[in-house]
């Protein structure tokens, strides 16, 4: 197959696996993915998994990226808080939850970081569309909730307020029903105090 064949086949893809190619191609030489990212055409971003270097790496993209290179997951923690603009800083690690084990990964697209949550606490994501493709991110509620889970020292009034979190964003967006009903599935009175503990900052 040439790469321009391969290309107009593979790139609303955004990112596939040499598996996915098998699937659409099981003649495909393996050695033509040496040959492309040689030439520049295509990057690995790790194991089997590719992008085009023309494809414009955008947020949305390393969110997909985030999803796809470990499975399953969805975006949450740091990097969901930088999406609902609920904290000033950048971040330049692409934080997820998985029910695999807790990972680290740096590549040559961005660095991931995956925490191991419990597969009964694998809820309270949306799906958002981004070039015909689908991302799982933590609705903001979840969010919040994950983010107390993984970070104990959150007890406090004062500590909360390290992160400087944007009040008036939580006061207009936060929905309390959605919360409380993702808080009690958690079942975890530690969280419970947490969380508690983030209302009263939110509204003090």
């Amino acid at each position: 197959m040439r790469y321009l064949e391969f290309q107009k086949i593979f790139s609303p893809y955004l990112i596939f696996r040499s598996q996915d190619i098998k699937k659409i191609a099981p003649s495909f030489d393996k050695k033509a993915l040496i040959r492309w990212q040689q030439k520049g055409y295509i990057q690995k971003i790790r194991n089997t998994f590719y992008h085009f270097n023309d494809v414009e790496r955008d947020e949305c993209f390393l969110y997909l990226g985030g999803n796809r290179i470990y499975t399953p997951s969805y975006i949450s923690l740091e990097t969901a808080l930088s999406y609902y603009n609920l904290i000033p800083e950048a971040t330049f690690t692409i934080t997820s939850v998985t029910t695999l084990k807790t990972n680290l990964f740096q590549t040559s697209l961005a660095t991931f970081s995956y925490r191991h949550i419990k597969p009964q606490l694998f809820f309270g994501f949306q799906l958002m569309t981004y070039n015909n493709q689908t991302i799982k991110i933590a609705t903001l509620e979840k969010t919040l909730l994950d983010y107390l889970y993984f970070n104990h020292p959150l007890g406090t009034q004062e500590a909360i307020s390290t992160l400087r979190l944007n009040k008036a964003i939580l006061k207009t967006s936060i929905q309390y029903s959605r919360f409380d009903t993702y808080l009690n599935l958690f079942q975890s009175p530690g969280l419970n105090r947490r969380a508690q503990t983030l209302l009263q900052y939110i509204h003090a």
